[in-house]
């Protein structure tokens, strides 16, 4: 056995799940959380990645979703184009100028 090998600690799945809630409740860094743990934050990162919430869905990136079949003029991709950006694009995104929130969600919060 080489010293590598000695020097390698091993953590549990319990130590690494309580780490990942630590670091998702706790409002701290992964390098500050890491560093009072006494762990890599790269080891932090992966076990968030294995053990943490799953991502939020994606938004589509192109209107593929709502026309399935290939669009037949130039007339009609730029109009469906237009509208998955107007119409549902646009609404969902977040906006800075409206504090990082959607447009539906800023309206709302005014009414």
């Amino acid at each position: 056995m080489n010293e590598t090998n000695k020097l390698q600690r091993r953590f549990d799945e319990t130590f690494k799940r309580e780490a990942v809630a630590l670091l998702l409740q706790s409002g701290k860094s992964a390098k500050q959380l890491a560093a009072e743990l006494g762990v890599s934050h790269w080891n932090l990162r992966d076990w968030k990645e294995r053990y943490g919430p799953p991502p939020p869905p994606s938004t589509p990136r192109c209107p593929e979703w709502l026309h399935p079949a290939p669009l037949a003029t130039r007339t009609e991709t730029r109009t469906a184009l237009f509208e998955w950006i107007e119409v549902f694009y646009n609404r969902q995104r977040l906006h800075s100028s409206l504090g990082y929130q959607s447009p539906v969600d800023f309206e709302t919060q005014l009414n």
